[in-house]
């Protein structure tokens, strides 16, 4: 019937477009009604069904085909922004309905399809909307990429990241509206480490991706072109970990920039105003390590790209002939070390400093108590002296440390050990 009444609709817009005038409108007026009724309920069975009993090839048919019909309904009543709506709506549920498929039984075709479907609509949606093909691109992008990273089995960790960012949503905003700023600072947390999942997925499945190209092409050409590839192979890899590090590293300076933020507002609302001024220098901290973090990553691809050329040239080796006296028969190669990547301190995070290895650091940036820098053998020294003085080095009395524990907690400890003991041997360890 849903099928019958979107090909009335058709029947009467190709019938506006044949006769003249306000009779011609009419029927155009009426075919886009009816192709927008249609489709949206054609659309809706297909996607109710699909949330339900899963996505099939039925039901995404019945889902694509509705929000296409609905979609030229729109547009044939309102023009390029009904149209555009209409697409951004549509695809949208296109996506969620894929996304709860998947999230329940997990990636197959069809549902990769969906998503792919959905992700293509809403794109076309926007670029209706803005005049712009730049989102038509975008999506097309994102959409090779969720097939990238399906098709190379990262797809469930993509999944697990979705679920984390949901999670720490809810988190967020129950904290938020209750109060609970702990509880609101772990939602940021886990919204910041479902994202850092989804964008490792997506660049693994890529790696992976061009990395079997390059192999399948080695074979192909019967490793005629095998120096190449390679090269090729560590210079993507090379530039793929450096985009792996500097997204984390910015995830992780976004995320503390925004617990910073949670944190001042929450300290000027409560009156705290050590928390709101911790909140301040939590926003600054996150952006200067995410400075660092960029910085760091772009080094450390030098070096990678040095390294690799070192390794090249240690591969070299020269065979003297056996014929030059004192040498014959002797190779000789290169051997240069490789150079160390670098890993710059971030604020507040302290650094185990060894010899040799100049850097700049921050200092005098954590929270609570005093900070020393000093040799290693000093401390040991100063340690050793501090025992002597309390009466436990060389004068041969013992130390009284006096330790003040909860009765609870205690007694609570003490009937775990007691049960595991009894469990162990079989039978009772106390004597009544």
């Amino acid at each position: 019937d849903l099928v019958m009444l979107i090909a009335a609709g058709l029947a009467l817009w190709k019938l506006g477009t044949l006769l003249p005038g306000v009779l011609g409108q009419i029927f155009t007026i009426l075919g886009g009604i009816l192709l927008t009724v249609g489709g949206l309920l054609l659309a809706w069975h297909g996607l109710s069904d699909a949330w339900e009993n899963g996505v099939n090839w039925g039901n995404l048919i019945e889902s694509i085909g509705g929000v296409a019909a609905a979609v030229l309904g729109l547009y044939l009543l309102f023009g390029k922004i009904g149209a555009g709506i209409g697409l951004i709506v549509g695809g949208i549920a296109l996506l969620v309905t894929a996304f709860h498929d998947a999230m329940a039984s997990g990636w197959n075709l069809q549902n990769t399809l969906m998503a792919i479907s959905g992700i293509m609509a809403a794109g076309l949606g926007i670029s209706l909307l803005t005049g712009s093909w730049i989102p038509l691109l975008i999506a097309g992008i994102a959409a090779v990429l969720l097939a990238l990273t399906n098709a190379t089995g990262h797809g469930e960790e993509l999944l697990d990241g979705i679920r984390d960012v949901i999670e720490g949503f809810k988190d967020f905003f129950v904290g938020i509206f209750t109060g609970d700023l702990t509880r609101a600072l772990d939602g940021v947390g886990k919204v910041f480490e479902g994202l850092k999942k989804i964008v490792f997925s997506v660049l693994d499945g890529v790696k992976d991706s061009f990395n079997s190209f390059l192999t399948w092409l080695d074979e192909k050409t019967g490793g005629k072109l095998h120096g190449i590839i390679e090269f090729v192979r560590g210079l993507f890899n090379g530039l793929l970990e450096f985009v792996r590090s500097t997204l984390g590293g910015l995830l992780d300076s976004v995320e503390q920039v925004f617990k910073g933020i949670v944190e001042f507002i929450s300290g000027v609302f409560t009156g705290n105003w050590d928390r709101a001024w911790q909140g301040v220098k939590d926003i600054f901290k996150g952006v200067w390590n995410g400075i660092i973090g960029f910085l760091e990553g772009a080094v450390n691809l030098i070096i990678q790209g040095i390294n690799w050329l070192i390794r090249q040239m240690n591969k070299i080796s020269v065979k003297v002939p056996d014929w030059v006296p004192g040498i014959g028969g002797k190779s000789y190669g290169v051997n240069i070390p490789s150079v160390s990547s670098v890993s710059i301190p971030r604020l507040a995070q302290g650094a185990v400093i060894p010899p040799n290895r100049e850097f700049m650091a921050v200092l005098g940036d954590q929270k609570s108590g005093t900070n020393v820098e000093t040799p290693l053998a000093t401390i040991k020294q100063a340690v050793v002296e501090a025992l002597r003085d309390a009466g436990g080095g060389g004068g041969g009395r013992p130390i009284v440390v006096k330790v003040m524990l909860d009765k609870r907690v205690l007694a609570t400890a003490i009937v775990d050990e007691v049960n595991d003991m009894t469990r162990s041997r079989g039978k009772p360890v106390l004597l009544v």
